[in-house]
């Protein structure tokens, strides 16, 4: 038998020890919280785009990204804008705890909006709205400073007269084809350029809008400017984008005659609150022909 002084010295051993383990739970450092998501806990929504106190110019579409949960699943997402609903986005697999909705936000008049958007569980209960803040500015218009020449021969050369570049900002542009077709009874192969531009000095622009039209070389005439694209940042002063034939305003007019054309394109750069910051000249080096 385990006399009684060899039990004590086992009782003091554990409550020693317990005590050990307590404290050094009390002193654990908590556990940081991811800065991308909300605290968690219970039905929520958070907005991931655009965010809180952007500016944007017009023309745009801005594409909203919402973010829903919750542990019984995301039905849907629901967007508005100044308290009006404007789109319903479902979730096709209900019993997901997490579901990303976009929404192509389309604004048309300058001002101050508020975008919210909220989750809906498959119990029928809906979160607490996510909510940012949005300044949209007036549009910006490009300038036509392009005046190529027609020729009558079959692969016009079109030369251009560029306006000079505002002080400070130089646009270098890359395409990845000199020609892209559109469709006359048979597929266009390539049907789009990817046009990448390189933007360099100071102010450094926040943002480039492509503004691209197309000219019939065989008449001159002209189609609509386009109401302005908003380039993907790439850093370093970079910005891209793809276009197809069917993204050309007026583009049937063209397809009709089969006639080809130059396609025009522009660059406007903007600052942080939506300003005109430079203008690039409108470049003619890609050439839009009927497919073959």
């Amino acid at each position: 038998m385990v006399s009684l002084a060899r039990k004590r010295v086992y009782r003091a051993v554990w409550i020693t020890l317990v005590s050990a383990l307590v404290a050094g739970c009390a002193q654990a450092p908590a556990l940081p919280q991811s800065s991308g998501y909300p605290p968690a806990g219970g039905l929520r929504a958070w907005v991931d785009a655009p965010l809180d106190g952007t500016s944007l110019s017009l023309p745009v579409t801005y594409p909203v990204v919402c973010h829903g949960t919750d542990a019984s699943g995301v039905s849907a997402v629901e967007f508005s804008a100044d308290g009006s609903v404007i789109e319903t986005t479902s979730n096709p697999s209900p019993s997901q705890t997490l579901f990303t909705a976009h929404f192509a936000w389309q604004p048309t008049v300058p001002g101050d909006y508020v975008l919210q958007c909220r989750a809906l569980n498959p119990d029928g209960q809906w979160s607490t709205p996510a909510a940012a803040h949005v300044e949209v500015l007036a549009a910006i218009m490009p300038t036509d400073t392009s005046t190529p020449m027609l020729t009558p021969s079959p692969t016009p050369t079109p030369t251009a007269t560029p306006t000079p570049e505002p002080a400070g900002l130089a646009f270098a542009a890359q395409v990845s084809t000199s020609e892209f077709h559109y469709p006359r009874d048979c597929v266009p192969d390539p049907s789009a350029v990817t046009i990448t531009v390189a933007v360099s000095g100071a102010p450094q622009p926040t943002g480039v809008l492509l503004f691209h039209r197309y000219r019939n070389q065989s008449t001159g005439d002209s189609g609509a400017w386009n109401e302005g694209r908003s380039m993907t940042p790439l850093g370093d002063g970079q910005f891209r984008v793809t276009v197809s034939w069917e993204a050309i305003p007026e583009i049937d007019s063209l397809r009709s005659s089969g006639d080809p054309a130059w396609f025009l394109y522009q660059f406007v750069a903007t600052g942080s609150q939506g300003t005109i910051v430079g203008r690039s000249q409108t470049f003619s080096d890609v050439t839009l022909t009927a497919c073959e």
